[in-house]
C-alpha cells in the first residue's frame, strides 16, 4: 500500500449517497436508462430523464416561471441554463451548436456586469475601510504591555 491509497476512489464513497439511491423505484428506472444510454448517442452534457426531481430547490416553480431548464447536479434539480425569447426550456442536443449556447452567452455576459459591480463595491468598500482605519489609527494611542 505504500503507506497511502493508491487511487481515487472517492466516486465510491458511500457517504455520497442518499437514502433514495437505495429504493427500488429509484434504482429501476435508473438502471433501466443507463443501459439503454450504453447503445444510445453519447451527447455532451446530456442529463438524464428517469429518476428525476428527488431533491428540488423552495424556489424551483419560480425558476420554472421564468423559464429554467433544469439539469441533476448532487441530486438536487438546478436551473442550467434558461431559455430566451419564449424557447422551450429543454435540451435539443445535436452535432453542432446546442440550442443552450445562446442562453449561455447571455448569462455570461449578464454575470460578468453583475461580478464587474460587485468588485466595484468591493473596492469602494475597502478603501472606505482604509480610510477609516487611518483616520483611527492616529488617534488611538496603543498600549504597550
Amino acid at each position: 500500500m505504500n503507506d497511502g491509497i493508491s487511487e481515487d476512489l472517492f466516486s465510491l464513497d458511500i457517504s455520497r449517497f442518499e437514502k433514495f439511491h437505495s429504493e427500488t423505484k429509484f434504482i429501476t428506472e435508473r438502471v433501466t436508462e443507463t443501459l439503454g444510454n450504453l447503445y444510445a448517442m453519447h451527447w455532451p452534457y446530456k442529463q438524464l430523464i428517469t429518476s428525476r426531481n428527488q431533491k428540488i430547490l423552495p424556489y424551483h416553480e419560480n425558476l420554472k416561471k421564468k423559464g429554467a431548464c433544469f439539469g441533476q447536479a448532487a441530486a438536487f434539480e438546478r436551473p442550467m441554463w434558461y431559455a430566451l425569447n419564449g424557447n422551450k426550456p429543454e435540451y435539443e442536443y445535436s452535432f453542432g451548436y446546442q440550442n443552450w449556447y445562446e442562453s449561455a452567452k447571455h448569462e455570461t455576459r449578464l454575470h460578468f456586469l453583475h461580478y464587474n459591480i460587485y468588485v466595484q463595491i468591493i473596492l469602494k468598500i475597502s478603501l472606505v475601510l482604509q480610510h477609516i482605519l487611518k483616520c483611527l489609527m492616529n488617534k488611538v494611542a496603543l498600549k504597550r504591555i
